[in-house]
């Protein structure tokens, strides 16, 4: 990689693994055994959104903001059916157990690897269309900060 260098997102990967670490970072993400989720068609927006805090003084009126809570949010992925896929099993065995799960997301450039926890709420039908192939839509609620690391396999 050097300095201006783009990159698409074709090639990005999606992994799950039972359980939270016992560290937020490389070695307690490292720890974990993952397993590919196959067939991930798209990732929507991530990262926190965070809470605006804000009132007006009486005296002033003018308005403060400050950061409040911080939230993950529910992703939903949409996943294209294959036959077999380990990953797909483990989303489908996961939906709505509250079952803490790991997920990583593997840049397609190959250098940096995201990392969080969450659960799986849900794991539904996707539409189906004349132009679809089978599939899922997976709900994953992200209860913890995104730690950014290396590939763990």
């Amino acid at each position: 990689m050097a300095v201006g260098d783009t990159y698409v997102e074709l090639g990005t990967g999606l992994k799950i693994a039972t359980g939270r670490p016992a560290t937020e970072d490389q070695a307690g993400y490292g720890a974990l055994v993952w397993t590919d989720i196959e067939g991930v068609i798209s990732l929507p927006e991530r990262g926190d959104t965070i809470t605006d805090v804000s009132e007006p003084t009486l005296k002033d009126g003018r308005v403060e903001h400050f950061n409040g809570a911080k939230d993950g949010g529910v992703l939903s992925v949409p996943i294209k059916f294959i036959e077999g896929d380990a990953g797909q099993v483990a989303l489908v065995a996961a939906a709505g157990t509250n079952t803490v799960y790991s997920f990583q997301e593997v840049d397609s450039d190959g250098v940096e690897a995201h990392f969080y926890y969450g659960r799986v709420q849900s794991v539904m039908r996707r539409e189906a269309t004349p132009n679809s192939f089978k599939g899922y839509s997976a709900s994953l609620a992200v209860n913890s900060d995104r730690f950014t690391g290396t590939e763990e396999s």
